[in-house]
């Protein structure tokens, strides 16, 4: 009796294979549909408007999609390590890409309101730090990733929980040099900034928004690993929606706002004004 259970048990194991439970298709469909809806409509929105800072948030979008599509697929073949390792690195790694584009977001606002000096770091080299530290999460965690297949290597399961831990950690220097900045032209506003407190406020409400949803989802999904196989968040599906998707379809959602959004500083505002003045003066 006990070995014939015990064989059912291993033959239950074997056919869910990295799994710690079968993947719900109707889940699955509704986040691949959802965020097929935010790649298309990120997309369209840069097709009007090309407005090169939103380009992460498409790339970021597409991925989940992808993602979610594999889960599709995963439901039908549980046993294959090929779909679940398609959709743990593509949902994994697209908030850093979404990530990008909010870094892009808040320096082209510094910009706006002549308030680059008041940063602790100038906003010309959130690309290359941001974006460098970012790349090296990326690399973590497709490694680990890799490595972690196997359920018996602990080391990829630790190097895919440093990538995710410094990216955590970006995230708290990223919006403490947010709240820093922000502090600073409130109490000693620009010129630019009296001129633009409204289009100011509302972007940094947005700023705080998103941070804290990436932050909330990345240090879930840190939990998630750090705990290992066999833990609440690994073997019950419906706490990954509510800590991961839900969050980054928020951002994305938010994101779109950026598309249209005139950040360019008062002085290329002013010229652009004058230009267009004079153009309808000599008409």
């Amino acid at each position: 009796m006990n070995s014939t259970a015990s064989a059912e048990a291993t033959a239950a194991a074997h056919a869910l294979g990295l799994w710690q439970y079968k993947p719900s298709l109707v889940g699955a469909v509704v986040g691949a549909s959802v965020f097929g809806i935010l790649t298309g409509a990120h997309g369209w929105m840069f097709w009007k408007k090309r407005n090169k800072m939103c380009i992460m948030f498409i790339l970021g979008a597409f991925n989940e999609q992808a993602g979610y599509i594999a889960r599709c697929l995963a439901h039908f073949k549980t046993a294959s390590p090929m779909f679940y390792s398609i959709q743990s690195m593509m949902i994994l790694i697209s908030p850093i890409m979404i990530a990008a584009s909010v870094y892009m977001v808040l320096a082209r606002v510094m910009c706006m309101v002549g308030g680059e000096s008041r940063s602790p770091v100038p906003p010309r080299l959130f690309n290359k730090i941001f974006g460098g530290v970012d790349v090296l999460c990326l690399l973590m965690i497709s490694v680990g990733g890799v490595i972690g297949m196997d359920p018996r290597n602990t080391v990829g399961t630790k190097v895919l929980l440093g990538g995710l831990g410094i990216h955590m950690a970006l995230l708290h220097v990223f919006i403490g040099i947010a709240i820093l900045w922000h502090r600073r032209v409130k109490s000693n506003p620009t010129a630019e900034m009296k001129m633009l407190d409204g289009v100011l406020s509302s972007n940094m409400r947005f700023l705080y928004a998103v941070s804290g949803l990436l932050m909330l989802r990345t240090g879930a999904r840190f939990g998630e690993y750090y705990l290992g196989r066999g833990s609440f968040l690994q073997t019950n599906e419906l706490p990954f929606y509510l800590y991961d998707m839900l969050p980054v379809t928020v951002v994305l959602a938010i994101g779109l706002k950026w598309h249209g959004e005139d950040l360019r500083n008062y002085e290329e505002r002013g010229m652009i004004e004058l230009q267009e003045y004079n153009e309808e003066g000599k008409r």
